[in-house]
């Protein structure tokens, strides 16, 4: 392994680089640290999953009004879906530090829609009902997960451009 800075060999596990500085463990931490928080949403969305299927639904409001909550979370996770999609096309193009959190927060919103059905399925829906939402919410994610590649490409391009400004 070189140092991305000025080709220096390093040992693999290097922290900085001893010929010019480079921050090699922080840079390796910010390129992974989304990958992390990604698989901890998908790990969650999972849990609620196990959960709609070990929690038997409870008796909540009847039928009617049930139906209509399903209607109104419903229509709400097809918002969050289209700002999920939407939101980098409507904010632009950021650097790699707001990316991340840009990819965090639409990933959360993601995540949400399992949240919703979760709910319904503790409110009295079929788990069938809380299982779709579930779903959904895990093709979101991957969506936004996609993207984590082009993220660490330019997380690892601004710590090389950052260090050279400084040296």
């Amino acid at each position: 392994m070189n140092c991305p800075v000025c080709d220096n060999p390093l040992e693999e596990r290097a922290v900085t680089c001893p010929q010019c500085g480079f921050p090699l463990q922080e840079a390796r931490m910010a390129v992974w640290r989304p990958y992390v928080i990604m698989a901890a949403l998908m790990a969650s969305i999972v849990i609620y999953a196990a959960l709609v299927f070990m929690v038997p639904a409870t008796s909540g409001p009847d039928a009617g009004l049930l139906e209509i909550l399903e209607y109104a979370l419903a229509g709400i996770a097809a918002a969050t879906a289209a700002a999920v999609y939407l939101w980098p096309q409507l904010t632009g193009p950021a650097a790699p530090q707001a990316g991340m959190g840009r990819l965090i927060f639409r990933a959360a919103l993601a995540e949400s829609i399992a949240i919703y059905g979760l709910v319904l399925h503790f409110l009295g829906a079929p788990f069938t009902h809380a299982l779709g939402f579930i779903a959904a919410s895990l093709v979101v994610l991957g969506v936004v997960a996609s993207e984590l590649p082009a993220l660490g490409q330019a997380t690892r391009k601004w710590f090389v451009e950052h260090h050279e400004r400084e040296v």
